[in-house]
């Protein structure tokens, strides 16, 4: 937390920023897990063959680990070339490339299973396990108390500076509401 204060003498104003801060736990996860294959141009068809059996493989994983199925969103196949800038003479290569999206409610749940994902590259599927990302859903509801305990910590702070001045501190003219941040614990952001 932090402080800026400004004592204008002229119009015998305090300005004073409050802050006030508390801890949250996420109530909703999202998981992006990304299934790949590297592939000649003439083992394009028998490529995404094969990425229709990943993704089998790794829905019937999710499944197994109690992740429901309208917890699971899954984009088209990608196929993106694979330019090489040296003399290399083979045929032309391409990385096929498939995000499925897990967002779910049970952030304990996905937060295990993706340290266990690498279960299925002992199956021959080559599957990335992104980052984590965490949220707190009923943030709005929580800004209205954060509100007010800032607002009760910008008065302690004028009063301390007020007294310290030889003075006192009046009824509030003005008021407005900087952002709400959500940072990780001990997080230097």
């Amino acid at each position: 937390s932090y402080t800026f204060y400004a004592v204008r003498s002229f119009d015998n104003v305090l300005t004073v920023t409050g802050s006030a801060k508390t801890r949250v736990t996420s109530d909703s996860v999202k998981w992006t897990v990304t299934l790949t294959r590297k592939v000649t141009e003439a083992g394009v068809s028998g490529g995404y063959a094969q990425m229709d059996r990943d993704l089998v493989a790794l829905q019937d994983f999710l499944r197994t680990n109690s992740v429901l199925d309208e917890d699971v969103t899954t984009t088209p196949v990608f196929l993106e070339e694979i330019f090489r800038y040296d003399d290399y003479a083979g045929p032309r290569e391409f990385n096929l490339r498939q995000n499925v999206v897990i967002q779910s409610a049970d952030v304990t749940q996905v937060d295990a299973l993706s340290k266990s994902v690498s279960e299925l590259s002992s199956k021959g599927i080559l599957v990335t396990g992104n980052w984590l990302e965490f949220y707190v859903t009923k943030l709005p509801e929580l800004r209205v108390s954060l509100l007010a305990d800032a607002v009760t910590d910008a008065r302690a702070r004028a009063e301390q500076i007020a007294v310290a001045g030889g003075q006192s501190v009046g009824n509030l003219k003005a008021a407005s509401s900087g952002v709400v941040q959500v940072l990780a614990p001990n997080s230097i952001e």
